[in-house]
Protein backbone atom coordinates (compact mmCIF):
# COMPACT_ATOMS: atom_id res chain seq x y z
CA UNK A 1 0.00 0.00 0.00
CA UNK A 2 3.06 2.47 0.72
CA UNK A 3 4.08 2.13 -2.90
CA UNK A 4 0.80 3.22 -4.58
CA UNK A 5 0.71 5.76 -2.04
CA UNK A 6 4.46 7.30 -2.79
CA UNK A 7 4.22 6.24 -6.32
CA UNK A 8 0.94 8.83 -6.56
CA UNK A 9 2.37 11.16 -4.92
CA UNK A 10 5.22 11.32 -7.36
CA UNK A 11 2.74 11.00 -10.16
CA UNK A 12 0.89 14.30 -8.48
CA UNK A 13 4.28 16.40 -8.04
CA UNK A 14 5.06 15.43 -11.80
CA UNK A 15 2.08 16.76 -13.04
CA UNK A 16 1.19 19.61 -11.04
CA UNK A 17 5.28 20.94 -12.26
CA UNK A 18 4.44 20.42 -16.12
CA UNK A 19 0.84 22.09 -15.76
CA UNK A 20 2.59 25.06 -14.51
CA UNK A 21 5.44 24.61 -16.76
CA UNK A 22 8.14 24.46 -14.53
CA UNK A 23 11.23 22.23 -14.19
CA UNK A 24 10.92 18.68 -12.60
CA UNK A 25 13.98 18.81 -10.49
CA UNK A 26 15.90 15.85 -10.11
CA UNK A 27 19.13 14.01 -8.74
CA UNK A 28 20.64 10.98 -8.39
CA UNK A 29 23.10 8.47 -7.71
CA UNK A 30 25.99 7.76 -10.20
CA UNK A 31 26.83 4.94 -9.68
CA UNK A 32 23.34 2.92 -8.50
CA UNK A 33 22.30 1.13 -11.14
CA UNK A 34 18.65 1.67 -9.83
CA UNK A 35 19.43 5.20 -11.55
CA UNK A 36 19.60 3.90 -15.18
CA UNK A 37 15.82 4.54 -16.49
CA UNK A 38 16.41 8.35 -15.42
CA UNK A 39 19.98 8.01 -17.31
CA UNK A 40 18.61 6.58 -20.19
CA UNK A 41 15.80 9.52 -20.08
CA UNK A 42 18.03 12.37 -19.72
CA UNK A 43 20.38 10.58 -22.25
CA UNK A 44 17.60 9.90 -25.12
CA UNK A 45 15.58 13.08 -24.45
CA UNK A 46 12.40 11.14 -23.55
CA UNK A 47 11.15 13.94 -21.01
CA UNK A 48 11.69 16.78 -23.76
CA UNK A 49 10.01 14.77 -26.06
CA UNK A 50 6.65 14.25 -23.64
CA UNK A 51 7.38 18.22 -22.80
CA UNK A 52 8.26 17.87 -19.51
CA UNK A 53 11.16 20.18 -18.76
CA UNK A 54 13.93 18.98 -16.31
CA UNK A 55 16.73 19.72 -14.23
CA UNK A 56 19.29 18.31 -12.69
CA UNK A 57 19.71 19.21 -9.36
CA UNK A 58 22.62 17.33 -8.08
CA UNK A 59 24.29 14.40 -9.43
CA UNK A 60 26.07 12.15 -5.91
CA UNK A 61 28.35 9.51 -4.86
CA UNK A 62 26.22 8.05 -2.53
CA UNK A 63 22.85 8.12 -0.80
CA UNK A 64 24.15 10.02 2.54
CA UNK A 65 25.39 12.76 0.19
CA UNK A 66 21.65 13.09 -1.77
CA UNK A 67 20.02 13.14 1.78
CA UNK A 68 22.71 15.97 3.70
CA UNK A 69 21.91 18.04 0.21
CA UNK A 70 18.24 17.53 0.20
CA UNK A 71 17.95 18.28 4.13
CA UNK A 72 19.67 21.53 3.60
CA UNK A 73 17.70 22.54 1.26
CA UNK A 74 20.20 22.69 -1.63
CA UNK A 75 17.69 20.22 -4.38
CA UNK A 76 14.62 22.55 -3.95
CA UNK A 77 13.01 24.83 -6.34
CA UNK A 78 14.50 28.73 -6.19
CA UNK A 79 12.31 31.03 -5.74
Amino acid sequence: MKKIAILFLVNLLFSTAIAHGEPVRIAYLQSDIHQLPCWVALEKGFFEKEGVKVEVAGIFKAGPELMSAFTAGALLRKI
